[in-house]
């Protein structure tokens, strides 16, 4: 057998054993007071060395919904153990109400952080090289770059547009350059300045910088094609190529064509270059890394698509990916490269679902407080909403089911066109179906699953024609930092082939 799959057996073995002992702990537990579950409301399953012990009543054609999260480290797969058997009577019931989110809507902007002052400036040349990491090779290593000298064909009244020397402009599309400059100039940057802020102008040339190449198409040697991207080491004045460009450029596929999929790219990948430029202030003061965790830095740069008034054509195939398998879809990864995931779509999924979720909650403000933040990562998110990350986890996770939390208050829709998103229903190319479910009909064998660090479960438990009382243990190791919520589905809820989630804290 496979070691990971020896590992794995070992883990689920374990997980079933402690599932044994907290039923037989239960077992000598008095009865405590016991709690009626409401159809649709959520309620919070307590926990103890990794495993949840609870009783439920299951009625003739009752169905229930388990979201099992896991607070852990996003590197980590960890087993889960399900076991149920039937009781006499409910005794053990670690379950409470979860209360509706206290929402206070940001409506003041941050203060931007001070960036570097642009001047007019009389710098026209006709090329300039910039460093490209090409190979599937350390990013620490100078061979895995490639010099590209960038020939200057087009010019904005904020940009500047480079072509890769190793091409013709017969080989673009008709007229790119020209639109590139009128969407950044008359769209892009006007509508970032105001929802997000500022780029820097690391080299002192007075604009921004795009650069055109074909080399995008074959990054990773050739097994890789981006449309475009943006580096954060670029915008650092101490780091030397090829290692940092010493500018504030953004890299587009020199085969992008005029569409809306063009403004959608110069949107998220100019919102990378605010991000950074805001950040770069902090690195040049402070001898600790300022740089946004690249989940938060992707999520960010994803909702700024829906204030730009974008299509869906960089979200549609990622939310897709990540609602048919959200357990393998870390939602907190600090670096996407170095993780593997730098291509893995369904972590871009849960990543802008979840701070679609904080934004539609808590205003469009949050995105612009999150980019002039001195934090990084769960603690800037907490420290914008002034929510912890479990909350906001648990909370998150009850949206993508569909579960309302009554009361809840939601901010007001901004007019940037953040408006409330169904996970049912056509999105761009894809029609969407919901959050997958497990199903588990508790008087057959449990499922074998699993489940990442950051990430979350959905499994749907019925009794068939075999109502009754039963024990319920859900267990992992303690290490996995398990969350567990209960829904008892209204009896006019979809089910799994018809079910109606939608992202809202309602």
């Amino acid at each position: 057998m496979h070691q990971r799959g020896i590992m794995i057996a070992l883990m689920i073995l374990g997980s079933f054993a402690v599932c044994c002992i907290q039923l037989h702990r239960a077992q000598a537990t008095p009865p405590t007071g016991i709690t009626t579950l409401d159809a649709g409301i959520p309620y919070a399953i307590g926990t103890e060395d990794g495993a949840a012990t609870f009783d439920l009543e299951i009625g003739n054609g009752d169905r229930y919904l388990l979201i099992i999260g896991s607070l852990a480290a996003s590197d980590v797969e960890f087993p889960l153990s399900l076991n149920a058997h039937p009781i006499a009577a409910v005794t053990k019931q670690p379950i409470k109400r979860i209360a509706p989110l206290a929402v206070r809507p940001i409506t003041t902007p941050a203060a931007p952080l001070p960036l570097t002052d642009r001047t007019p400036s009389q710098d026209t040349r006709a090329s300039r090289d910039f460093s490209i990491h090409v190979t599937d090779g350390a990013l620490d290593d100078p061979r895995s770059y490639h010099k590209v000298r960038g020939r200057l064909i087009a010019e904005g009244r904020h940009v500047r547009v480079y072509l890769d020397g190793d091409q013709t402009e017969r080989e673009l599309y008709p007229d790119i350059a020209a639109e590139v400059i009128r969407l950044f100039d008359d769209e892009v940057y006007p509508t970032s300045l105001q929802h997000c802020g500022d780029y820097c102008d690391v080299d002192g040339d007075g604009k921004f910088a795009i650069l055109l190449s074909h080399w995008l198409g074959k990054l990773q040697g050739g097994q890789t094609s981006v449309g475009g991207f943006v580096r954060g080491s670029d915008f650092r004045k101490t780091i030397a190529p090829p290692f940092g460009n010493q500018a504030d450029v953004l890299y587009l596929n020199s085969n992008i064509a005029a569409g809306p999929r063009l403004k959608t790219l110069l949107a998220h990948e100019y919102t990378h270059a605010v991000l950074f430029s805001a950040r770069r202030r902090l690195a040049d003061s402070m001898a600790v890394d300022t740089d946004e965790e690249d989940w938060l830095n992707e999520a960010i740069a994803h909702v700024a698509e829906n204030m730009h008034s974008s299509d869906w054509s960089n979200l549609d195939h990622r939310i897709d990916a990540f609602l048919q398998n959200p357990a393998e879809c870390p939602l907190v990864v600090a670096d996407y490269y170095r993780a593997g995931r730098w291509r893995d779509h369904g972590c871009r999924g849960a990543t802008y679902l979840l701070l679609r979720w904080c934004t539609d909650t808590y205003g469009d403000q949050l995105i612009r407080r999150l980019i002039h933040s001195r934090q990084r990562g769960r603690i800037n998110l907490q420290q914008a909403t002034g929510q912890s990350f479990e909350d906001l986890f648990r909370y998150w996770t009850i949206a993508l089911a569909g579960a309302p939390v009554e009361n809840s208050t939601v901010a007001n829709q901004s007019p940037a066109g953040l408006q409330y998103l169904s996970l049912n229903g056509h999105i761009g190319e894809h029609d969407l179906q919901g959050i997958a479910r497990d199903e588990w009909n508790i008087n057959s064998a449990a499922p074998t699953l699993s489940l990442n660090g950051t990430s979350s479960r959905f499994v749907e438990i019925s009794a068939a024609d075999s109502p009754g009382i039963v024990r319920l243990c859900v267990s992992s190791q303690s290490s996995a930092q398990l969350q567990i919520t209960l829904i008892k589905l209204p009896s006019a809820a979809p089910d799994q082939n018809g079910r109606q989630p939608h992202l809202a804290a309602r």
